[in-house]
């Protein structure tokens, strides 16, 4: 079965969610070889600020 980038992103989105509660990221690299897609991704994860109070993305 042949996915475009986009449907390759959908699928991605779930799994991201729950690996990494990570709901924005974008594809910086992606090549597809016979089967398989070999995708890299970029995401900021939100942390919380020495007082707890404040979040900021690292």
């Amino acid at each position: 079965m042949v996915l475009s980038l986009t449907e390759v992103k959908d699928k991605l989105k779930p799994q991201l969610k729950i690996l990494l509660d990570v709901d924005d990221f974008k594809i910086i690299t992606a090549e597809h070889k016979d089967n398989s897609w070999l995708v890299f991704v970029e995401y900021q994860m939100p942390e919380k600020g020495p007082s707890g109070v404040m979040l900021y993305s690292s």
